[in-house]
């Protein structure tokens, strides 16, 4: 029953995102804070050095996002991560949220995508966690790259989300870079 459910909300999700129309946007590294209004969206982790072998978890967070509508983020991480799992928080947000492991033309990478029936405040919520292992060719001083693409992130004119405008050019990103030791 859980799976008949989960496959239908995601089957919304799917649907509902068609009309979240957006540019695409250049991946940039922004360190510090965020412009009021601006929705700043980021990579963490708990580590910054890492060995080879070792399973890491890396956290997107959202930042300054009122009357969010809906978003798509990829997720790319460089080849000396392997994927190992996803999973989204949904906390009090009222999003409807889904990452999910994914393998295009432009390689691999993990697309969260976000949505509500009207908005929500996402004010300072991580929304998925993503674990990666560390490949066993990296070498001490290897950076490992994470990067982020925001090809659609939409608010809305208020909560009810009757009237939504993209900011997807606006974003703020930070991306993530790890070490090996």
């Amino acid at each position: 029953m859980k799976k008949i459910l989960s496959l239908c909300l995601i089957l919304v999700l799917v649907i509902s995102l068609v009309a979240c129309k957006g540019g695409s946007s250049e991946e940039t590294t922004v360190e510090g804070g965020t412009d009021a209004g601006t929705p700043c969206v980021a990579l963490i982790s708990d580590v910054t050095e890492v060995s080879p072998g070792e399973t890491v978890e890396v956290a997107l967070h959202i930042k300054n996002s009122q009357y969010t509508a809906c978003f798509d983020i990829y997720v790319y991480a460089d080849e000396k991560l392997a994927f190992e799992k996803a999973r989204t928080i949904e906390g009090d947000t009222g999003l409807i949220l889904a990452a999910n492991h994914l393998e295009d033309e432009t390689g691999e990478y993990v697309a969260v995508r976000g949505m509500v029936a009207s908005t929500c405040d996402v004010m300072d919520n991580v929304i998925s966690r993503i674990t990666y292992t560390v490949s066993q060719s990296a070498v001490s001083g290897d950076k490992i790259a994470l990067n982020m693409q925001i090809p659609a992130y939409q608010l809305g004119v208020d909560e009810s989300g009757n009237e939504v405008y993209s900011v997807t050019d606006s974003v703020i990103v930070n991306n993530l870079i790890l070490t090996v030791k």
